[in-house]
Parts: structure tokens; sequence; C-alpha cells
């Protein structure tokens, strides 16, 4: 599980730096392993409301860390 957690929060930042790069490999990299942790933490986990709580901790993670892009991109 903890291989999933660091997978999601590698692609966060990824998805962050995105914003700032002029380029999409990072979104798409980031998009992927998304996808990825939360598809390891299924596999991984034998129970279902860890897994419920990770989808939606990570979800919550994902608006908060585009909503920061955003509003850095608007301080500049």
């Amino acid at each position: 599980m903890l291989v999933a957690i660091a997978i999601g929060l590698l692609s966060l930042i990824l998805i962050y730096l995105e914003f700032f790069v002029p380029s999409v490999v990072l979104g798409i990299l980031g998009g992927l392993g998304f996808c990825i942790s939360i598809l390891l933490f299924i596999w991984e986990s034998a129970d279902i409301w860890p897994i419920v709580i990770f989808i939606v901790v990570m979800t919550t993670l994902l608006v908060l860390t585009i909503k920061l892009s955003l509003w850095r991109l608007k301080q500049r």
C-alpha cells in the first residue's frame, strides 16, 4: 500500500508541475500514475473501506492540487 500512496503523491506533483511547464508529458504521466496508484491500492487491499477512503482522499487532493495550481497562475 505504501507504493500506491507514493505513486499517487508523485502523480500529484507531476500534475502540479504540468501547469508551469509547457509540455503535455507531465500531465499524461501524472494522470497515468494517478490511475495506476488507485488500481494498485485496490489490488493490494482486501477490505472495501480503505479503498473507498483512498479514492476519496486522492480525488480531494487532486482537486486541491488543480485549484492551487490555478491560484498560483493567477498570482503571476
